[in-house]
């Protein structure tokens, strides 16, 4: 589920949601941006309200930053999360014709993966 947290009723939506279950984990994702940076996980109502007063998400209506519930359950590899990217050509449907790129993309993280609630661990 995701949310667009520019939007008052989308933010008030999500606000109830933590009020009501504090077990949740959201992504918080500022657009237009690569590698991690503006990327932020909350876990409680009060992370959540604190995004309306920190500097970098202001104001809302121009950043629009987006939440998206964080999956905790992911593949690992050696306890570290990974990507991996494949670039295909898909030319035709009928017959099935796709080509393989020989080169691909592998990103490993650079710290053990971790749902600890403390934020320099996660």
């Amino acid at each position: 589920v995701g949310f667009n947290l520019e939007v008052p009723e989308q933010f008030d939506t999500l606000a109830a949601m933590f009020q009501m279950d504090n077990d949740l984990l959201y992504i918080i994702k500022k657009p237009f941006s690569s590698c991690g940076r503006g990327v932020s996980i909350i876990h409680s109502y009060d992370q959540l309200m604190s995004i309306k007063e920190e500097e970098e998400y202001q104001p809302l209506t121009k950043v629009k930053p987006l939440a998206q519930e964080y999956i905790a359950n992911v593949k690992l590899f050696d306890g570290f999360k990974f990507t991996i990217r494949m670039y295909v050509a898909l030319t035709a449907v009928d017959p099935l014709s796709v080509y393989v790129f020989n080169n691909g993309l592998l990103r490993i993280c650079s710290k053990r993966y971790s749902l600890d609630k403390n934020p320099e661990q996660v």
